[in-house]
């Protein structure tokens, strides 16, 4: 069986790909992550004073209490993304990334470890309070026959071809076959072994704690697996 790629790389909806790090942990495994600007790591002895919450409670909800508490946001702008316990120590470890209006900021993620009687022991955090909004352009095509609304995912896609050393083509028969409020299904894909490829709408926060709109597209080639 060929190794697939699984590339799932951040890009500027406007301009060139944004700068993004990569670290080689295997052969033909290769990680690509944004940048975080804004990351901490915080232990107990700074964590901050939570509301009183019913006893017993979830992990999840005391981590979600922390990152409200701690950034001043509401329920609809954090998204659980990823749990487990280390067994050995009964730690709970929770992973939640930061939304705005629905969609996902890809750096702004948290990581909440909590003990088995529900006390905070660390956390890290790369979330940000008040994010400046920069205009968009319209994310998701409203009409997947219009080529001027679907250039934006298309583009994404050439580029990522692009980093990986595809050949591409302005000709391509890339077209949108569907698309909700979250992801775009694009056809036709160059080097692709999958009949789609997904593209979706996320934001990005730079230096200046201001949120870019990006494209974060996963793609799968026959050659290597790159993240």
């Amino acid at each position: 069986m060929q190794p697939i790629t699984v590339l799932v790389l951040t890009l500027a909806v406007l301009g060139r790909p944004l700068v993004v790090s990569s670290m080689q942990i295997a052969r033909n495994v290769t990680f690509f992550t944004p940048e975080r600007p804004h990351a901490v790591y915080v232990t107990d002895t700074a964590a901050p004073a939570l509301p009183l919450l019913p006893e017993p409670i979830e992990p999840a909800v005391r981590a979600l209490s922390l990152a409200k508490a701690l950034y001043a946001l509401q329920d609809d702008d954090i998204v659980v993304k990823d749990n487990h316990v280390s067994e050995d120590v009964g730690v709970t470890h929770i992973y939640l990334r930061q939304r705005l209006d629905g969609r996902e900021i890809a750096n702004a993620d948290m990581n909440v470890n909590i003990d088995a009687d529900g006390n905070i022991l660390s956390y890290g955090s790369s979330f940000i309070s008040q994010p400046a909004k920069i205009p968009s352009i319209q994310a998701i095509p409203s009409d997947p026959e219009d080529q001027a609304q679907t250039q934006g995912p298309i583009n994404a896609i050439q580029m990522v071809l692009q980093v990986l050393g595809y050949a591409t083509s302005q000709e391509s028969a890339m077209v949108i076959e569907s698309h909700d409020n979250d992801s775009i299904a694009v056809a036709n894909v160059p080097s692709s072994v999958e009949p789609t490829t997904i593209v979706r709408p996320v934001y990005l926060v730079d230096g200046e704690s201001k949120l870019v709109p990006t494209w974060e597209v996963t793609l799968h080639t026959l050659d290597d697996w790159v993240v």
